[in-house]
């Protein structure tokens, strides 16, 4: 039995089936671990990490709901054991992400009081100011398009634009502030009610009622773009989140939040919102008529859009009577159904990538949290988050 023994020409035979064994083998291994990712080499290879899903979905739904139609489907289907399962959107690394250079680009923020905040926090770091931005709060609209022709667009404060410039690298940031995407009709009866009693803070000087959110993206931002910024490509961070939870927490215990009692604030415990209800909602059909508003206004216009990021949301706030429980669960469905629609390359989100705030941040207690505002050290996470696409 000594291999020694053997003739030479068998020898090499059997070294070469051994050989052939190891490679199967290998080739086997290699379809075993179906999900993983090839790195720079085969030690560094590494399982594929679902981002956004939470295990446990209620099977309660939120009783209080609009009555109009309901949106796309957003539920993934079952998959049998020989389909080819829909993907799950994950974050994307820096090293995976196309950089885009800031300079020579407009940085524009569409969102709410946290891009407002990002926005202030951003211009302290562009022009080393510690109150850098100029607000925009009028602005006269000059198409002959008909519906808002020869309109002087005002805004208080709290939601009118802002913008710096970093003339170094001959680039400029904004912020274009918009009331959430129930402003896209048909507006939910409580989601009137709530701007209402906001109409003097948040309010658009001229106009009856609200404006939905779909025409200042179509209609309103391209001229406050224009009249004050230069001609640039575009970078747009786009989202909807704080106004569409606020309006249904406000809507449950027919009040201001920050009026709530603490029976108030227990009512929220009542309730389980689930992906069926921002489907009945339309909230992801809402989502993409916004970002098609912004590109139809751009392309009219004579604007260009270089990218366009989705960012999410992270838990503030975190206490109870601060609306943390309907709040942060809207944060995390809309977070779940955006990573879908992306992976699915769903038109409009083939073109659209993710600015993950909410994988950036753990809010572990109140004092990451300014109520649904964050701390300086939670808008240097929504950066690093920004850092992954931009070179900032």
């Amino acid at each position: 039995s000594d291999i020694r023994r053997i003739h030479p020409c068998m020898r090499f035979c059997i070294a070469g089936v051994l050989f052939a064994g190891v490679l199967l083998a290998g080739t086997h291994l290699t379809w075993q671990l179906g999900g993983v990712r090839k790195g720079s080499s085969t030690s560094t290879w590494k399982r594929e990490k679902q981002v956004g899903v939470e295990p446990g979905e209620p099977s309660q739904s939120f009783a209080a709901t609009p009555s109009h139609a309901s949106a796309l489907p957003t539920h993934t289907p079952r998959t049998n054991s020989t389909t080819e399962p829909t993907p799950v959107a994950r974050a994307v690394t820096r090293s995976e992400a196309v950089i885009t250079s800031f300079s020579g680009k407009n940085l524009i923020f569409a969102g709410d009081s946290n891009d407002r905040n990002f926005v202030d926090f951003l211009c302290k770091i562009m022009t080393r100011k510690f109150d850098g931005k100029t607000y925009v709060q009028r602005v006269h609209i000059n198409d002959q398009d008909g519906q808002y022709t020869g309109k002087n667009i005002t805004w208080p404060v709290q939601s009118a634009s802002a913008l710096c410039h970093d003339q170094s690298r001959d680039a400029s940031a904004m912020l274009l502030f918009h009331l959430g995407l129930w402003s896209i009709p048909p507006q939910p009866r409580y989601y009137r009610i709530l701007m209402e009693n906001r109409s003097h803070t948040h309010g658009i000087g001229g106009m009856k009622g609200v404006l939905s959110s779909v025409d200042l993206a179509r209609h309103i931002w391209p001229h406050v773009i224009l009249s004050h910024l230069p001609k640039r490509p575009i970078v747009l961070v786009i989202q909807s989140s704080l106004w569409d939870a606020v309006s249904i927490i406000e809507d449950l215990v027919r009040k201001r939040i920050s009026s709530m009692s603490d029976a108030d604030a227990n009512k929220q415990l009542a309730v389980s919102l689930s992906e069926s209800n921002l489907t009945e909602w339309s909230w992801l059909h809402r989502a993409s008529s916004l970002i098609s508003a912004f590109l139809e206004g751009a392309h009219s216009h004579g604007l260009s859009i270089e990218r366009i990021f989705w960012r999410t949301n992270p838990n503030c706030p975190f206490l109870l009577k601060q609306g943390s429980h309907i709040m942060n669960r809207m944060s995390h469905l809309q977070s779940q159904i955006v990573h879908r629609a992306v992976a699915q390359r769903l038109p409009p989100w083939d073109r659209i990538s993710i600015v993950d705030w909410r994988a950036e941040v753990t809010i572990r207690n109140a004092s990451q949290c300014d109520k649904h505002h964050y701390t300086k050290e939670g808008y240097a996470a929504y950066l690093k988050a920004l850092r992954t696409h931009i070179e900032i």
